[in-house]
């Protein structure tokens, strides 16, 4: 018998580990193979939720996906796995068409199931909550199958089921929470250290309860009230306890400042910014928002490059024997990015901010604003709009949209149709003031914001009129 060395024996595990990498690394080609084609209709129904807006073909799908892993796994026959991996990408396709009728016939159920998604419902009314998915699920179910009149009487429930559950979340994660905070804090020293920020933790959550019993069906704003109260509450016990140092000297106020300097000056060093504090904290503070406020157009800018230059190296792969035709293509995009440059210069930052969409381009009108309520532009804008005109000569013969936009405060019904209002009176004020055919308006309401809807600046974002430039090719 040959003796194997211990040399020999770690040759042979290498040799066998190597094998066994090989082995896994073919199995992962393989399934990278077979289900490509399903990989991508599964990202493309979950970009949809199809899992929510078209349940059965969903399920459908999955049991085939699954069934196909199994097979893989096993090693079965190739054709058997491609035989579930078709019905997986047919169930897929399917479930991605119903979600657009289930988008139009659901829409304010939708609305409702985000607002009770956003208060936790899942976690703080659990019972609601599943009640609420188990006759979104039906409804959308019976949609499927074609029973539209079923399918809107569950979907009424629905709607109903996610309003109390995003009420019921609302009031034990914010209110109930608000209350033993701002218990705690009276009956401690709170009171006497930071009685104003109590005091406005107890007014927050005075609006909030209001708000609650006047607006049962516009969350929103009382959510939004109860979530200050709760921070509120937390804030003040948190000075109190620093206030309460200082008082007993174990903390000077200078090193209390110094403290807040330091912070500051750590954020100023990520975005590469030295900033000095002789002169307080506020001029610091405009120095990084200036800079933030660049990076974000940066970025933005970055995306809508690289599709442009994606979309370019597509152009030249398909025309790469055209010559002529490639130049023309490059040759409109310089002429592009010159008119681009061009609108971008019309508008200071506290006006207007100007992006490319692709081949579009947006005016998102920031230095525009309604009164509460109002679909009235008021003469101080004018001189706004004038340059807005400008703006749209550059691209003569272009089809133009202006939008409307608000934050999520209010019904759905009222914001829909105030952004329609506000999107209209603009819109007329062009066409009053230059000669064009090509322009549309369409009210959004509260369903494409750009920031947060749980702060005053963020809700002073969502509420905007934007304007969409599609140039003629």
């Amino acid at each position: 018998m040959m003796k194997l060395t211990s040399k020999k024996i770690l040759m042979a595990a290498a040799i066998t580990a190597a094998m066994s990498m090989s082995a896994v690394a073919n199995d992962e080609d393989l399934r990278a193979s077979l289900f490509s084609q399903a990989d991508d209709a599964l990202r493309a129904a979950n970009a949809a939720r199809a899992n929510i807006l078209a349940p059965e073909n969903y399920e459908k799908a999955a049991d085939n996906y699954r069934s196909a892993e199994k097979k893989l796994e096993r090693k079965r026959n190739i054709d058997a796995i491609n035989e579930d991996l078709q019905d997986v990408v047919q169930y897929l396709n399917a479930a991605i068409q119903a979600t657009r009728l289930a988008e139009v016939t659901f829409a304010e159920v939708i609305q409702a199931r985000n607002d009770a998604e956003a208060a936790e419902s899942g976690k703080y009314a659990k019972k609601e909550w599943n009640e609420a998915e188990k006759s979104f699920s039906s409804a959308a179910k019976k949609l499927e199958s074609g029973s539209v009149s079923s399918a809107r009487k569950k979907g009424e429930d629905a709607l109903k089921f996610y309003r109390s559950a995003e009420l019921q979340a609302i009031k034990t994660n914010y209110l109930s929470e608000a209350k033993r905070l701002i218990d705690k804090a009276e009956d401690g020293d709170v009171k006497d250290y930071a009685p104003k920020t109590l005091l406005q933790a107890k007014q927050f959550l005075a609006k909030a309860e209001k708000e609650l019993e006047e607006n049962r069906y516009d969350t929103d704003g009382a959510r939004s009230l109860a979530r200050y109260a709760k921070y509120e509450a937390k804030h003040a016990l948190y000075l109190s306890d620093i206030v309460e140092e200082v008082d007993d000297d174990k903390l000077s106020l200078e090193d209390f400042i110094i403290k807040a300097e330091r912070a500051i000056d750590r954020v100023a060093n990520e975005l590469d910014l030295a900033v000095d504090f002789d002169e307080g904290l506020d001029k610091p503070i405009d120095q990084i928002i200036a800079k933030l406020s660049i990076l974000r157009k940066d970025s933005y800018e970055l995306s809508q490059r690289r599709e442009d230059i994606l979309g370019l190296e597509k152009e030249v792969v398909r025309l790469e024997s055209k010559l002529g035709i490639q130049s023309d293509r490059i040759k409109q995009q310089e002429q592009m990015r010159l008119k681009f440059s061009k609108i971008e210069s019309l508008f200071s930052s506290e006006q207007a901010q100007v992006y490319r969409q692709s081949g579009n381009v947006l005016i998102r009108m920031v230095g525009l604003n309604f009164s509460t309520g109002q679909s009235v532009i008021e003469s101080k804008y004018f001189s706004l709009l004038k340059q807005v005109i400008e703006a749209l000569q550059v691209f003569p013969g272009a089809e133009v949209v202006v939008e409307g936009h608000t934050d999520s405060f209010g019904g759905d019904a009222l914001n829909l149709r105030i952004s329609q209002q506000r999107a209209d009176a603009v819109m007329e004020y062009i066409k009053a003031n230059m000669a064009i055919d090509t322009i549309s308006s369409t009210g959004f309401g509260e369903s494409r914001p750009v920031a947060s809807n749980e702060t005053d600046n963020g809700r002073l974002k969502n509420r905007r009129i934007d304007l969409l430039i599609k140039p003629r090719l």
